[in-house]
């Protein structure tokens, strides 16, 4: 008789190598999330802007200049829904739009293939810390709110705005990731702005978009963010111009496509270095 014919497959997958496994990409995953906020703790130039600079502008548009009324807890009202998002806005295209294109540049995207992680889980770590800094700005608006603001939602309205904010990073970061692999490491921050501060004020983010023109108005649905107001705004129960599922449906179809795009950009250029 062959012993080897009756030698049991070693290559099989079995409950306990599948555990062993999620297990060590769950300790990688950490690891990774770990990195990133040991990365932004070493750089306070940009982590605390981007933090900041959302509550700044609350403070000076929400509670010191004299506003129109909007809906029942008025400016503060709307303003603590619409900087939520774009405080996320900033953060994710940053993170992973002008930051990834600066790593690629200097050469650590190359040099990550010989780490025992992969790019779905540094990806993903990246979109975590990216929410937990979305969600920074948004308790800390929320403590402005209501503590100068005199904004009273239930409690029920202050968590749906976190889960709005919270969630939004997945299109941003979409978009991020997908500028970060076309655009190069000296151009990305420039380019990135000339996105990010147009894209806000037509979204309605700084001002409510029923003051925009009308042509305006028209326009804002093709911006993601847009669609991540209306969504937060909703929450708050302050005015909206869409309906929940149409604002939904265009996040998801927009993270969808950006990620794909950003999934054939980096096959192309990762072989692309930058002097």
């Amino acid at each position: 008789m062959n012993a080897t014919a009756e030698r049991p497959a070693t290559n099989v997958s079995t409950p306990t190598t599948l555990a062993r496994a999620s297990r060590r990409s769950l300790r990688i995953f950490l690891l990774e999330v770990r990195n990133e906020l040991l990365k932004l703790a070493r750089m306070p130039a940009f982590a605390l802007p981007a933090i900041g600079f959302p509550w700044m502008f609350f403070v000076l548009f929400g509670l010191l200049l004299p506003t129109p009324r909007v809906g029942s807890n008025g400016m503060a009202g709307y303003l603590v829904a619409t900087y939520g998002v774009f405080g996320m806005l900033g953060i994710a295209l940053f993170t992973l739009g002008a930051g990834y294109a600066t790593e690629r540049g200097q050469g650590w995207t190359t040099a990550r293939r010989a780490l025992p992680s992969s790019h779905g889980l540094h990806l993903a770590a990246r979109l975590v810390v990216a929410a937990l800094l979305g969600l920074i700005v948004a308790v800390g608006l929320a403590i402005l709110a209501a503590t100068f603001g005199g904004v009273r939602m239930p409690t029920a309205s202050w968590a749906l705005v976190l889960l709005v904010v919270a969630t939004s990073t997945l299109p941003f970061g979409a978009i991020g990731l997908l500028l970060g692999q076309v655009l190069g490491p000296n151009s990305a921050p420039g380019v990135i702005n000339a996105i990010y501060l147009p894209m806000s004020f037509l979204s309605g983010l700084w001002i409510p978009i029923v003051i925009l023109p009308e042509f305006l108005q028209a326009i804002a649905p093709v911006w993601p963010s847009y669609h991540a107001a209306q969504l937060a705004l909703r929450a708050a129960g302050a005015p909206v111009q869409s309906d929940a599922m149409t604002s939904i449906l265009a996040l998801a179809a927009i993270t969808v496509v950006a990620f794909a795009l950003a999934n054939v950009a980096a096959r192309r250029v990762a072989a692309q270095t930058w002097g």
